[in-house]
């Protein structure tokens, strides 16, 4: 009789290059151990994208760490406004105070209530540009988690180089060379 296989396993690549190298057992007929390393696609292109994902991920953790800096100086210049402006609404109301009582002239009384509205100005402007950076704060995190994304799908198209056998098994069919171009998805051994 024919020896029939328990099970047809197909193998192929789940990441596209050349490949670099090839085992002198993968080939027909010839039995392969499980976890053997079948072949080996070129990994530069991939290590290059894995490096230029981890610089981009760094960048966006300083962004997080200037928008942290950004934020306390921001909350410090609101702290500081609020207190000038709590001297400019003291010296309006002792400057109405002494109007009243005509000790202070009609110019002194404007000049005193337009600083009070300045520094109103100031605190609500600061507040303003503490509200946007928050939401750019918001940006920042998530630029910062798709770069973790892109990091972690990085490193498993790195990983995906290596085409090791699944299982132990004797290779039917190969079509794999060493030099040759092996495309994402296409068999290449039965």
């Amino acid at each position: 009789g024919v020896a029939q296989p328990h099970r047809h396993i197909s193998i192929a690549s789940e990441v596209s290059g050349r490949v670099k190298f090839k085992n002198p057992n993968f080939n027909d007929g010839r039995y392969i151990a499980a976890g053997e390393v079948l072949y080996e696609i070129d990994a530069s292109d991939y290590e290059s994208a894995l490096n230029r994902i981890k610089q981009e991920l760094l960048q966006a953790e300083n962004s997080l760490t200037e928008w942290k800096v950004d934020r306390e100086n921001a909350a410090q210049q609101v702290s500081l406004a609020e207190q000038d402006l709590t001297f400019a609404r003291n010296e309006a109301a002792r400057v109405r105070s002494l109007r009243a009582s005509n000790a202070a002239s009609e110019q002194e009384m404007e000049q005193s209530l337009r600083t009070e509205v300045a520094g109103q100005l100031a605190v609500q402007n600061l507040k303003n540009q503490i509200k946007a950076l928050d939401a750019r704060k918001a940006r920042a995190e998530a630029a910062l988690e798709l770069q973790k994304l892109a990091r972690e799908q990085a490193e498993r198209n790195l990983a995906r180089t290596k085409i090791v056998a699944p299982v132990d098994c004797v290779v039917v069919t190969d079509d794999c060379e060493e030099g040759g171009y092996v495309q994402s998805g296409k068999v290449v051994a039965i």
